[in-house]
């Protein structure tokens, strides 16, 4: 039924492009990069930003080998203490991603984690129906933590920047095979938002569709989400092909929103991996894959990351759980970046780029 509605959406927004007024949201109206609604707040989860310690018991093996293009739910069991108390809940485990989730790529994929939302009321995970869980690309090897933490960061960057973002939570999990309980490995990995409860949080619904005009979505929230791409240096995105992207609908009479995920690719993450997603880019060079904005949309965008500017080098500066050589790297690529907008040649080469292609 949902997939009908969706097609009928999409159908309906080709047919009928949406129109509205840019210049009524600059000059003497602040900028805003949410629907002019009441948004509900996270679920209680994710409003706590504490490091949280869990662990998990599943047929990892099993997973693991499992096929990516068809996963199948494997029963298991998270553990974590709650006022010194021992808590076990059941959950389902699934494989879930495109490139990390193929073993030549990564040899620990991502996991969806669903829950039972009766047997998780009064605990911590309570109003969770699913998550998604980020884990270590290669499980065995430690240093691949530094890039699940840099990318949890750029996570943080973001939500920053909008609530029109994946809400997420830091965690410490021990991984044990219930085939083999000897084994056992403990990583850094970190907690997504559903789809859906983000969605539903923004009073909105997920549109599956493979083909997006750009020109159906909300262009100041649009540009928001490209100059953080370029912020962060990450051309491994497309909003017309709905890659590495979310697209939201709230009625069809207001126009699509655009929620990014998937930044390790990402010149902040910059993990071995990573490759172009241009081609004849180099990896280390910024890239705005934005369209052609006007000055005055381009200039009031500029000045929301400007105004949150020491906000996002605190998130940086004062994560505990990264060295200080890790930080100190992408510290500096964010002040690069603010370089660049302070200068007002650069910042018009930049992304007035597409207006002269």
């Amino acid at each position: 039924m949902m997939k009908k509605l969706s097609m009928k959406i999409v159908s309906f927004l080709k047919h009928k492009s949406l129109k509205f007024n840019l210049i009524l949201l600059f000059l003497s109206i602040e900028f805003s990069t949410s629907v002019a609604q009441n948004y509900s707040s996270v679920l209680p989860f994710f409003q706590d930003t504490a490091l949280l310690n869990i662990k998990i018991v599943a047929p990892f093996e099993s997973i693991i080998s499992d096929d990516c293009k068809n996963p199948q739910n494997f029963q298991g069991s998270l553990i974590y203490f709650e006022n010194g108390n021992e808590r076990i809940i059941p959950v389902e485990l699934k494989k879930r991603g495109k490139f990390r989730c193929n073993q030549e790529n990564c040899s620990f994929p991502p996991l969806f984690i669903k829950f039972d939302k009766k047997k998780v009321k009064g605990s911590v995970f309570e109003g969770l129906n699913k998550i998604k869980l980020v884990n270590c690309c290669k499980i065995e090897d430690k240093k691949y933590e530094t890039y699940v933490l840099k990318e949890y960061l750029v996570y943080r960057l973001f939500r920053q920047l909008s609530d029109t973002s994946f809400a997420t939570r830091l965690l410490k999990v021990t991984y044990i095979n219930s085939n083999q309980p000897e084994n056992s490995m403990t990583r850094f990995a970190f907690a997504i938002e559903d789809d859906d409860d983000m969605a539903k949080r923004l009073n909105a619904k997920v549109i599956k569709a493979s083909l997006v005009s750009t020109k159906d979505t909300d262009s100041s929230q649009r540009l928001l989400v490209e100059m953080f791409q370029y912020m962060i240096g990450n051309t491994d995105v497309s909003i017309p092909q709905s890659h590495n992207v979310e697209i939201l609908i709230t009625n069809p009479h207001q126009p699509l929103l655009v929620v990014p995920y998937d930044f390790d690719w990402s010149r902040m993450v910059n993990p071995p991996y990573a490759k172009p997603a241009l081609e004849g880019k180099i990896k280390a060079q910024r890239q705005f894959l934005g369209e052609c904005y006007s000055d005055t949309l381009l200039l009031s965008t500029a000045r929301i990351f400007q105004k949150k500017e020491q906000n996002l080098l605190n998130t940086l500066r004062l994560f505990p759980y990264l060295s200080s050589k890790e930080k100190k790297v992408m510290e500096e690529h964010l002040i690069n970046f603010y370089k660049n907008l302070d200068n007002q040649k650069t910042f018009f080469e930049v992304f007035k780029a597409p207006c002269h292609q």
